[in-house]
C-alpha cells in the first residue's frame, strides 16, 4: 500500500522590455524615407500552486490506483506601447493593455493495472478534471472580450492492452484522450504591436 502527499509553489517572474528601431529606405538609393521607433515593456508575473495526493493498493490480480490534485495559476501580464520622437518616450494608450488571469483545476483520477496470465496485460485508467478560469482585460480603449469567465468539467479515459507471445515480440494497443492547455499570453484578447507591420492576438476562448 502506497500513500504520497506533494505540495508545491513556484512562480515566474519577467521583466522583459523591447526597442524597435524602424527605418525605411528607398529601393536603390538606400534614402530614408521614414522612421518610426518604438519601446515596449511587458512584464509578466506568474503563480502556481499545487497538492498532490496518491494511493495505490493491491487489488484482485492487479493495482489499483486512484489520486486527486488542486492547482491554481495566477497571473499578470502588463503591456506598456511606448512611441519615441527625439529619444522621448510617450505612451500609447491605444496599444497598451493589463491582462490578468486565474485558474483552478481540480482533478481526480482512478487506474487499473492487472496481468490476464503470462502473455496478456491491461491497464485501464479515468481522469476528470473541473475546470474554473476568468481572464480579465484591462485596456486603456474599449476592447471586446475584456471578461472572459470559464467552468467545465470534463473526462479523459484511457486503455492499454499488451500481448507479448514470445520473447522477442511484443504487441501493444493503446488509446488516450489527453488536453493541452496554451500559454497564458495565448489567452490576451487584446491586439499587441510586435513591430511596424506585425501584430499578435490572443484567443480567450482556447
Amino acid at each position: 500500500v502506497l500513500l504520497n502527499m506533494d505540495a508545491d509553489y513556484a512562480f515566474y517572474r519577467n521583466d522583459r522590455n523591447n526597442s524597435q528601431p524602424n527605418r525605411f529606405l528607398e529601393a536603390g538609393t538606400g534614402n530614408l524615407i521614414s522612421q518610426n521607433d518604438f519601446f515596449t515593456n511587458s512584464p509578466t508575473d506568474i503563480d502556481i500552486y499545487t497538492f498532490r495526493v496518491d494511493h495505490e493498493r493491491p487489488l484482485g490480480k492487479g493495482k489499483l490506483g486512484l489520486g486527486a490534485k488542486l492547482a491554481q495559476v495566477g497571473t499578470g501580464n502588463l503591456f506598456e506601447f511606448f512611441t519615441i520622437n527625439n529619444n522621448q518616450k510617450t505612451l500609447d494608450t491605444d496599444l497598451s493593455n493589463q491582462f490578468d488571469y486565474t485558474e483552478k483545476v481540480n482533478a481526480a483520477y482512478l487506474s487499473y493495472n492487472s496481468s490476464l496470465g503470462e502473455k496478456f496485460n491491461l491497464s485501464l485508467g479515468l481522469r476528470t478534471e473541473h475546470t474554473r478560469s476568468e481572464g480579465i482585460l484591462t485596456a486603456m480603449v474599449e476592447t471586446a472580450n475584456q471578461e472572459v469567465k470559464r467552468d467545465y468539467l470534463d473526462f479523459f479515459p484511457s486503455v492499454k492492452m499488451g500481448f507479448s507471445p514470445n520473447d522477442r515480440h511484443d504487441l501493444q494497443f493503446s488509446y488516450a484522450r489527453r488536453i493541452n492547455r496554451p500559454s497564458y499570453p495565448k489567452l490576451n484578447p487584446f491586439r499587441i504591436q510586435i513591430d511596424a507591420l506585425s501584430y499578435a492576438q490572443g484567443n480567450p476562448f482556447l
